[in-house]
């Protein structure tokens, strides 16, 4: 069995990790201890094109399947998880639209996905239910003066649907969906 990557995989493994050596790496601490959301290292995957690898050349991306994803996120991750992150969630938030979605709604968002004109989310975690999809509460339903609403039962005190603007903390995406919790300084890894 051939383990090897094909030439095409092989030649973006490299170029993500020569792009996370030198662009990456230096700014990995700084991401971690500010938990400010690194727009420049967004920038900088737009620009290099890694926003569309699992999304389909027909609709704006490079094609490059779960596989070139996964190579890229590998490389990003190896120097910051946050970083890496922004590269998994062109996937999880596009992905049932490109198993399930109308053709429409496919020309619709992804192709501003993969050139970065879009942004995508992804929220699966709720206080009582984890990743527990089924035991999830919120639900989105159409309000006729508003459009499309959120509705949740999260309450824990300081994390509401409308919560405080967030303080600077060493997670940058937020643990646990709560825009105002903070990891224990402890609780850092010290891989670096």
């Amino acid at each position: 069995m051939d383990f090897d990557l094909p030439e095409e995989l092989a030649q973006l493994q490299e170029t993500v990790r020569r792009l996370a050596q030198d662009k990456v790496k230096p700014r990995a601490r700084e991401i971690d201890d500010t938990g400010e959301y690194p727009q420049d290292l967004f920038d900088l995957f737009r620009d290099a094109g890694l926003l569309g690898l699992c999304i389909p050349t027909e609709y704006g991306g490079s094609g490059a399947g779960i596989l070139g994803l996964t190579i890229a996120i590998e490389e990003v991750a190896k120097y910051s998880n946050t970083a890496a992150l922004m590269l998994l969630l062109t996937r999880l938030p596009t992905g049932p639209v490109m198993i399930a979605g109308s053709e429409e709604q496919k020309r619709r968002y992804l192709p501003g996905i993969a050139d970065g004109t879009l942004r995508a989310a992804f929220g699966l975690s709720e206080p009582q239910a984890g990743s527990d999809v089924m035991g999830m509460r919120t639900r989105a339903r159409h309000d006729d003066a508003r459009g499309a609403k959120l509705a949740t039962e999260m309450r824990r005190p300081g994390c509401s649907p409308i919560a405080p603007p967030p303080t600077p903390t060493r997670d940058a995406f937020r643990r646990n969906g709560c825009p105002t919790s903070r990891w224990p300084s402890t609780t850092r890894p010290n891989w670096r």
